[in-house]
């Protein structure tokens, strides 16, 4: 059984994310218009992958046959850098990385900057540890 309905998210949802930057880069006037497009997945990742940061860019996307799949082959990357480094030097560093919610109704903002060293103090330990 395939899924084959198309919820399209509501237009002021895709106006504020970084979805409508990428439809407007390559001339995509619908959210259908790029789900059609983003079936050619080596294209759509190719270009998604261009925002992140890669320390060597990779030789082919997608190589391989199910379920051995290889994708980026060739590329090095550092997911952490990524997911937290480039947020301190773009002028994010003061947002908000995430919002934790307890079961108690507690709630903790968690900013870029505060994350950052967080987790240069457990991989400082860690490293200590050898």
């Amino acid at each position: 059984m395939k899924e084959k309905r198309v919820f399209e998210p509501p237009k002021a949802l895709v106006d504020k994310s970084n979805v409508k930057r990428f439809m407007d880069q390559h001339r995509i006037k619908t959210v259908k218009q790029l789900y059609e497009k983003a079936k050619d997945q080596e294209w759509f990742w190719g270009e998604m992958a261009k925002d992140l940061h890669w320390y060597r860019k990779w030789k082919t996307v997608l190589s391989g046959k199910a379920p051995y799949f290889v994708w980026f082959d060739g590329g090095k990357t550092n997911i952490a850098c990524n997911a937290l480094d480039r947020h301190m030097k773009d002028g994010k560093a003061d947002k908000v990385a995430y919002i934790w919610e307890g079961e108690l109704g507690e709630v903790r903002k968690v900013t870029y900057r505060e994350m950052y060293k967080e987790v240069n103090r457990i991989a400082n330990g860690l490293r200590s540890l050898g």
